[in-house]
């Protein structure tokens, strides 16, 4: 039996319904109109049901400077009935192949806990690693104060909003938010009760924030960008006299080895040739060899790779490491705040 793709969204959206119950069906509105595509979606079916799905959604990737096509996997959700069979590991496989042959270099995932964590790690599920990491910050009000702005409650966006974050948001370490993903976040904040407010001056554009509030009563930042500092200042002014919280806090990136690090996303490299070309354009000094093995999904990035003069080239050198896809991808994006936003992932 084939399934229309009307059919295909319709049955792989009642399949996250049931895998992930805690999510609203606003949630699932917002993901499906604004994020789904029959392009991005990945399902494998039994006598015309959907019983393992999810979606590899494009991104672009920053690093060291240099822009690389990306991926991120969402919604991995395999029916109950059709667990154990290694369904999860057949998705991922065919979404690392198709990624690569886009040009894609990296994939990324967020687990929703530890188990997944360890789910991930395993080579038949894609060998991913822990390769970015956040704290948590209070977000303080300096005293300085901006003139003549104007701050402004949204309850419509348009485009503007997005050209202005995405102007203040660029960085050398960065998985970029495209504008459909900036406004299913904006979406997700207002379905949370949340405020989106603005900041102008003589009419122009001059910083914007976006505001939810914790049970535990304080504010959760999931954007805040500014021109200046005083205008920071006023927003979150602002934003703490119509939420009535006193403190308000985000979540930032840091490298690994921050003393408050906390795991976040993890990654792999599907594609190691070019993902080495991106660090050796940037690090002309690096000289170095370093192993690839444990790709089962793309087994031709296995091999040993020297690093040197802004090149890569396969050698057989002994490699100073090995490590998995994983694991490479790891060893560069680990060491650096890696600016992950609007994921809505929470």
């Amino acid at each position: 039996m084939r399934l229309t793709p009307d059919e295909i969204k319709r049955q792989t959206r009642c399949l996250w319904q049931r895998s992930f119950p805690d999510d609203t069906a606003r949630f699932l509105d917002i993901y499906f109109e604004e994020k789904y595509r029959a392009d991005n979606n990945f399902t494998l079916q039994r006598e015309g049901e959907v019983v393992a799905a999810m979606q590899l959604l494009p991104y672009r990737l920053t690093i060291f400077g240099e822009t690389l096509h990306a991926g991120y996997v969402s919604g991995l959700c395999v029916a109950e009935s059709h667990r154990g069979q290694g369904l999860a590991g057949k998705l991922l496989r065919q979404a690392h192949l198709k990624l690569r042959r886009e040009g894609g270099a990296v994939s990324f995932l967020i687990p929703g806990d530890e188990g997944l964590r360890r789910f991930y790690e395993q080579p038949a599920h894609g060998a991913y690693q822990t390769a970015t990491f956040r704290r948590t910050v209070p977000v303080v009000d300096t005293g300085l104060f901006a003139d003549d702005v104007s701050l402004n409650l949204l309850h419509t966006w348009s485009e503007p909003l997005y050209a202005f974050y995405h102007q203040q948001t660029r960085g050398d370490f960065a998985l970029h938010v495209a504008e459909n993903d900036f406004f299913a976040a904006v979406q997700s904040v207002y379905a949370e009760d949340g405020l989106v407010v603005e900041a102008r001056k003589q009419n122009r554009l001059v910083g914007l924030c976006l505001a939810t509030k914790t049970v535990d009563g304080r504010g959760l930042l999931p954007a805040l960008t500014a021109t200046d500092e005083g205008v920071q200042n006023m927003l979150l002014r602002e934003v703490k006299r119509l939420m009535g919280c006193g403190e308000v806090y985000m979540k930032v990136p840091c490298e690994a080895a921050a003393l408050d690090a906390v795991p976040y996303a993890m990654a792999r490299v599907v594609d190691v040739g070019c993902f080495l070309s991106a660090v050796a354009r940037r690090h002309p000094e690096f000289d170095m060899v370093v192993g690839v093995d444990g790709d089962l999904d793309v087994p031709e990035n296995n091999g040993i790779y020297h690093i040197h003069h802004g090149c890569v080239d396969l050698t057989d050198d002994a490699p100073v490491q090995v490590l998995t896809p994983g694991g490479l991808a790891t060893l560069f994006l680990g060491a650096h705040p890696i600016a992950m936003d609007l994921m809505l992932d929470e």
